[in-house]
C-alpha cells in the first residue's frame, strides 16, 4: 500500500511537469503566431474558394479540398496539444477553447460523414475558423471583451429608444393612417417607417413629402387646412432632427 502511494505521488508530479512543459511551449509567442498564421491562411483559402467557385472534380477543386484537409488535420493536432496542456477544467472553462473544440469537431465530422445529407451546411462552419484569431491575439481579445461588456448598457439605450419610437408610432397611426396607409396603416408599419426615417433612407422624398401633398385627413379631432402642417408633423420633423 505504501509503495502504491509513493508511485502515485511520483506519477502525478511527473504528469504535471509534462503538462506544464507542453503548456509553456503551446502558449509561447512562436507557436501562437504560427497558429494565427494558419488560421488567417485558412480564411484566405476559404475566401478564394468562394470567389473562384471551382466546379466539382476539377483540379482547382481538388487543390482546395486538399488544402481544407491539411488545415483540418493541423487544427486537430493543435486542439490535441491544447487539450493536453490544459486538461480538464482549464480547457472546458475557457470560452475560446470550447469554441475551438466545436469548430474543429465540426470540421472532422464533415470529413468522416462527407456523403451524408446536410454535410455541406456543416462545412459552412469553416468560415468561423477565422474568429479563433480573437482568442489568439490579445489586442483583438480586448476589443471583444469590451464589446461584450457594453451589451447591457447598449441594450438599455436601445430599449429607451424603442419606447420613444413606439410612442411616436402610435401617434403616427392616429394622424397619418388615412394619408399614407402603406407607411402608417398599423402600428408595426408605423414603427418600421420611423426606423426607416432614423436611417435617413428616403424619409423626405418617399414618406414626408407625399404626406404633405395628400388632402386626406384622419385622426382624433383634426381640423386644419390642406396647406397647414399639424403639430405631430412638426414633432416628427423635430424627432428626425
Amino acid at each position: 500500500r505504501a509503495c502504491g502511494y509513493v508511485h502515485s505521488v511520483v506519477y502525478k508530479p511527473a504528469v504535471e511537469r509534462f503538462q506544464s512543459k507542453i503548456k509553456e511551449l503551446y502558449e509561447g509567442n512562436t507557436v501562437q503566431i504560427f497558429i494565427a498564421i494558419l488560421i488567417f491562411g485558412n480564411f484566405l483559402a476559404n475566401a478564394a474558394q468562394s470567389e473562384l467557385l471551382p466546379l466539382p472534380g476539377t483540379k482547382t477543386d481538388e487543390v482546395f479540398l486538399k488544402m481544407d484537409l491539411a488545415f483540418t488535420y493541423l487544427f486537430a493536432i493543435e486542439l490535441l496539444v491544447n487539450l493536453t496542456a490544459n486538461w480538464f477544467w482549464a480547457f472546458f472553462t475557457d470560452g475560446w477553447s470550447v469554441f475551438d473544440f466545436i469548430v474543429v469537431l465540426v470540421g472532422l465530422v464533415s470529413l468522416v460523414v462527407g456523403d451524408m445529407p446536410g454535410v455541406s451546411t456543416l462545412r459552412l462552419m469553416r468560415a468561423f475558423r477565422v474568429m479563433r484569431l480573437f482568442g489568439r491575439l490579445e489586442s483583438l481579445r480586448q476589443i471583444i471583451t469590451s464589446l461584450t461588456s457594453s451589451i447591457i448598457p447598449v441594450g438599455n439605450a436601445f430599449l429607451i429608444m424603442l419606447l420613444v419610437t413606439s410612442i411616436y408610432a402610435i401617434l403616427a397611426v392616429n394622424f397619418y393612417s388615412c394619408r399614407s396607409p402603406e407607411f402608417f396603416g398599423s402600428f408595426t408599419k408605423a414603427l418600421f417607417t420611423l426606423f426607416q426615417i432614423c436611417t435617413g433612407d428616403g424619409w423626405a422624398s418617399d414618406i414626408a413629402r407625399p404626406i404633405f401633398m395628400t388632402s386626406a385627413k384622419c385622426g382624433p379631432d383634426i381640423v386644419q387646412s390642406e396647406a397647414e402642417m399639424d403639430p405631430v408633423t412638426m414633432g416628427l420633423d423635430g424627432w428626425t432632427a
